[in-house]
C-alpha cells in the first residue's frame, strides 16, 4: 500500500498515477539556484 500525501492542493501517491519530480542535480551557487525557477 502506498501512502497518499498532499502537496498544496495536489495529491500524490495512493492509487494515483506516478509523479516524477525532477530538477537540477547540482547546486552550484545561490544565484544559479535562484535563477532556475525563473526560466520558462
Amino acid at each position: 500500500m502506498v501512502k497518499e500525501i498532499s502537496v498544496g492542493n495536489i495529491k500524490i501517491g495512493g492509487d494515483r498515477p506516478l509523479v516524477l519530480v525532477a530538477g537540477p542535480c547540482v547546486i552550484e551557487n545561490e544565484a544559479a539556484t535562484c535563477a532556475v525557477p525563473s526560466v520558462s
